[in-house]
């Protein structure tokens, strides 16, 4: 259905901000005469004391001291701006008080054909819903400091400026971020990945993320090099990246002396990679140091191995 959820219709104030380019020797800003041609894109509210979220493809080539962010009729300046290289997005700090904010719905939870409204401009409301939850952000190879799972919503709004918006759910929860416009959708980065670079960046000044330092292909999507598809079906496969020539296993890295090239691992404690979230996904949910147990298969055997994982920085301040 197009009606929109009594919790979007009943909500005072909207979390959705603009962000628009600011013109060469202006302090201050009139919000309501801006013009369409200078909005680069959105951010949402993740905290009442003003730190919103956007996407790195939401800002393009500019840079965050040459933007307004514009909410609830006043334009803020930037005073801080942190790109997170696990996940693409970026938080952004204005001098703000009381702004509304939502619960994150975890990507885990959805599943296709859930109806979704976009929200790219506060109190524009589109309707679309969930056509893929298992939407692959880059190649088929991914470093496990990296989440690489994206969703697909299927809708007929579409403009490139609304990059960074953001999409509900019919509680009015957060589902996830507008990262790019595809043919009949938007790719979003889900809601759920950013809340732990969040609590992070909160409590240590700066996103600390678990680390393995493994690069795989998720079984569940991966052709071999022979466009055969393994025996496997599920799991992260341990694959060289020999375009860039990257190692399967970093030597230096916390299973440096476990892990080697071939490898699968099916299994993280409880955690199974079947496909509905990668091995970079899984890892936001774990805290740096922790000990654990890797399930998985080497040649053809079954193999357990104990891993203390490791910690990366993958906060890049930008301002």
């Amino acid at each position: 259905s197009s009606s929109i959820p009594d919790p979007l219709v009943a909500r005072r104030l909207s979390s959705v901000a603009t962000l628009v380019r600011r013109l060469p020797g202006k302090t201050t800003e009139e919000p309501f005469f801006v013009p369409q041609d200078r909005e680069v894109g959105a951010a949402v509210a993740l905290t009442s004391d003003g730190w919103f979220v956007s996407m790195l493809s939401g800002i393009g080539n500019y840079r965050p001291s040459d933007l307004w962010l514009l909410w609830n009729g006043h334009a803020y300046a930037i005073k801080q701006a942190i790109h997170d290289t696990a996940t693409d997005a970026i938080f952004f700090k204005i001098n703000v008080k009381d702004v509304p904010v939502s619960a994150l719905v975890r990507a885990q939870n959805m599943v296709v054909g859930v109806p979704v409204w976009l929200e790219p401009r506060a109190g524009r409301l589109f309707p679309g819903w969930i056509a893929d939850v298992r939407m692959r952000h880059a190649g088929d190879l991914a470093s496990s400091e990296r989440a690489s799972r994206r969703m697909l919503v299927s809708t007929s709004a579409m403009d490139t400026a609304w990059m960074g918006g953001a999409a509900w759910d019919g509680a009015g929860q957060l589902v996830g971020f507008m990262d790019r416009p595809l043919s009949g959708g938007w790719r979003l980065l889900p809601a759920g990945d950013v809340a732990r670079s969040l609590e992070s960046l909160l409590v240590n000044g700066k996103i600390i993320h678990a680390s393995l330092g493994v690069r795989a292909s998720d079984l569940a999507h991966a052709v071999s090099e022979e466009n055969l598809v393994t025996n496997r079906v599920r799991g992260a496969w341990l694959r060289a990246d020999r375009k860039l020539s990257l190692p399967a296993v970093d030597s230096q890295g916390p299973s440096g002396k476990i892990l080697r090239e071939g490898d699968v691992i099916e299994r993280m404690e409880h955690d199974i990679l079947d496909g509905s979230a990668d091995l970079g996904e899984w890892l936001l949910e774990y805290r740096p140091g922790t000990n654990g147990t890797l399930y998985g298969v080497r040649e053809g055997k079954p193999m357990q191995w104990n891993v203390t994982l490791g910690s990366v920085v993958t906060s890049d301040i930008i301002l």
